[in-house]
């Protein structure tokens, strides 16, 4: 397993944490990058442009980075169902 294989799967792993593992996932992500006329896919574009992100970075990329950022010392701390 390459090191960016071994990386993306604890970001899989903590993400899963965070967000569970709703029955339909993809739906739900959909529908929360749709909601309140687009905000959260803005919001997440910013940060990308703020971070100088090329343009291959996708959303979706971002929004994993940003779930794992935020959610990665309580998955440490407190352990984690999903592991």
């Amino acid at each position: 397993m390459s090191a960016s294989s071994a990386s993306r799967g604890n970001l899989n792993r903590v993400v899963r944490c965070a967000v569970g593992q709703p029955r339909s996932f993809w739906h739900a992500m959909h529908s929360a990058l749709r909601a309140d006329d687009y905000a959260l896919q803005r919001e997440l574009l910013v940060l990308k442009q703020a971070a100088g992100l090329p343009e291959a970075v996708s959303v979706l990329r971002v929004c994993d980075v940003v779930v794992w950022m935020r959610h990665h010392t309580d998955h440490q701390d407190v352990g984690c169902t999903w592991d």
